[in-house]
């Protein structure tokens, strides 16, 4: 044990050397590596970033509010609901009766003791330099702390009167307006101030005007009914807080009674068991998650991460080749010297494993670099604010060991062939003469056949990822394998050409 560690010490620090002292071989291989462990380090952290928490989320849908109510517009009979509020259903079973339709009375579901805020939407047209713009009318007193999170402030105050609103920067860019000019809707004489700008961290484009409640949406409403034109169509939610700051799973469900919907955060931060949901256990509901397409995923993930590992040491390979034959002297100096084949194999080896690191190193800081720098980016395209960031030590450092891996494995054929030669071939520069492989091109096709059609039964006669990640892996050193016969086909095939000009 102490003599390996000795042994591959010295490789080490040899290999070391040597890769400062070529550094355009060592860049070049250390590229070809780093590039993609950059690409997919930075996509990791930006896909997790991306990723809101639970408690992110719900800043994002509920504020402060430690519930919020809808009426779902079934007339107000018994409902059940999933935990987050995406599915719900009446509890009677309509087959052979008229869907039940219509409001709800909201206010007999609210506890007591309740501090309730609404939030009601609505759609208008409102004038800019440029005409009309549709544009979504938000009713929100978005000061109040209890609505903090939902709305974020760039410039300006939120309203405070009736007669101003604040705008998206969205809006202000689109409409042509800023913060202090007049705005005004069709068919609406009054006009409003607006008095700041303000985003939506989910929906970073969206053209939106917010104003206390009762401001804009009745008096507009009233106006283009009395034109004779569509209303602005109106909704209300509900977000209130409790005593105790907590809205249990039992509380969602006696409101269910009622025929209201509840998004609480109690219930997402803690869902309770499927098999205290109500919802589940009718016929054909289910929480819709698949086990299945997270395999899928992480398979793909595989074929893709697979492939890219065999092209870079097909790549990368040659390099190491390269840096062999130039130190084949120095090879058979060691072997001269009472080393043996195990030990120039571990030189070879260890120029691999020190541009594996290099590279790792290299790739995950500037991955984590160009996720810092591209997320205004990155946020602007998507049309939603990212959260904190969030790193996963495993996966990056998984990500890096690929590197590492990499490195040794385009390592492999040349220290093989390096260990191989005599100690008086390497001293001398003796390369001798070779007659290539007549068996190799045959293997060669056979493999590229063989993989092809393995890649295509796994793509159109199964769902295994690893069938076809396997096959073409097989068709690519198929490929391989045959390149020297089909550079020499091509070299016979040039004396018919004519010479260049």
């Amino acid at each position: 044990m102490r003599t390996w560690y000795h042994s591959w010490r010295a490789a080490i620090r040899i290999a070391r050397r040597d890769a400062w002292r070529f550094k355009g071989r060592s860049f070049l291989v250390l590229a070809m590596i780093a590039l993609p462990i950059l690409g997919v380090s930075a996509m990791d952290l930006t896909i997790r970033t991306s990723e809101l928490t639970a408690s992110e989320s719900l800043d994002r849908d509920l504020g402060r509010a430690d519930a919020k109510f809808t009426d779902p517009g079934l007339g107000g009979v018994p409902i059940l609901q999933n935990p987050d509020n995406t599915q719900y259903t009446p509890v009677k079973d309509y087959d052979n009766e008229p869907w039940p339709d219509g409001k709800a009375d909201v206010t007999k579901a609210i506890p007591v003791g309740s501090r309730v805020l609404t939030d009601t939407t609505g759609n208008g047209k409102l004038r800019t330099k440029h005409g009309l713009l549709n544009t979504r009318i938000h009713e929100l007193k978005a000061a109040d702390p209890m609505a903090k999170g939902m709305l974020r402030l760039n410039s300006g105050h939120f309203p405070e009167k009736t007669g101003e609103v604040a705008a998206t920067t969205h809006f202000l860019e689109t409409s042509g307006l800023r913060v202090g000019s007049k705005l005004t809707a069709r068919s609406l004489d009054a006009d409003y101030r607006i008095v700041g700008s303000y985003e939506l961290p989910n929906e970073l484009k969206a053209d939106e005007v917010n104003a206390l409640p009762g401001a804009l949406l009745a008096p507009l409403d009233k106006a283009l009914k009395a034109d004779q034109l569509p209303g602005t169509d109106p909704s209300t939610v509900h977000l209130l807080t409790v005593p105790g700051h907590s809205f249990t799973w039992n509380m969602v469900q006696k409101v269910n009674t009622f025929g209201i919907t509840v998004d609480s955060r109690t219930v997402r931060m803690h869902p309770p068991a499927k098999a205290d949901i109500p919802l589940y256990q009718k016929s054909g509901w289910s929480d819709g998650r698949s086990e299945g397409s997270d395999v899928t995923v992480l398979a793909s993930a595989a074929t893709v991460i697979g492939l890219a590992m065999l092209e870079i040491c097909l790549l990368a390979g040659p390099a190491f080749a390269v840096g062999a034959r130039r130190s084949r002297r120095q090879l058979g100096l060691v072997g001269a010297n009472g080393g043996d084949r195990r030990h120039i194999r571990a030189i070879v080896l260890a120029g691999g494993l020190v541009i594996g690191v290099a590279s790792a190193v290299v790739g995950s800081i500037l991955g984590i670099a160009l996720t810092f720098a591209l997320r205004p980016t990155l946020e602007n395209l998507t049309g939603q604010r990212f959260g904190s960031y969030h790193f996963r030590p495993l996966e990056l450092a998984g990500i890096a060991a690929l590197a590492v891996l990499t490195g040794l494995l385009a390592a492999i054929v040349p220290a093989i062939n390096a260990s191989r030669q005599t100690v008086l071939a390497s001293l001398t520069g003796r390369r001798g003469i070779r007659r290539s492989s007549r068996v190799l091109p045959v293997v060669g096709l056979i493999a590229f056949l063989l993989g092809a059609a393995i890649a295509l039964y796994g793509s159109t006669l199964t769902d295994q990822f690893a069938i076809v990640a396997g096959g073409s892996a097989i068709a690519e050193l198929g490929v391989v394998a045959l390149t020297p016969a089909l550079v020499g086909l091509f070299g016979r095939g040039g004396r018919w050409l004519p010479l260049s000009p």
